[in-house]
């Protein structure tokens, strides 16, 4: 899934670390990703012909080694249409208060 939906030039960015569709993959398969729960909420879509910019809200509960753990973010994803099939070519995410 990760590798239909990011662009292969994706790059995206959570508060001040930078990472690459490349990263990203190699992360997952390494099975680094310990996510238990992604909810993503409050969404807002706007669409401008094949380019879509989606505003939301994500959660994630993850275990590391000190336990389960909640992290939330407001995130911004821009998508492009291509040959049928919406990527993600760009995203930022900023950490922001636990609800």
């Amino acid at each position: 899934m990760i590798d239909r939906t990011l662009a292969p030039d994706w790059r995206g960015w959570l508060d001040t670390e930078g990472s690459d569709k490349a990263t990203e993959l190699a992360e997952f398969k390494a099975g680094k990703n310990r996510s238990l729960e992604n909810i993503i909420d409050n969404a807002r879509v706007r669409v401008y012909g094949d380019t879509a910019v989606v505003e939301a809200r994500e959660r994630i509960r993850f275990r590391d080694e000190t336990g389960e753990h909640w992290l939330t973010w407001h995130i911004t994803d821009v998508f492009l249409k291509q040959s049928g099939q919406w990527q993600v070519v760009a995203s930022h995410g900023s950490t922001i208060p636990n609800p």
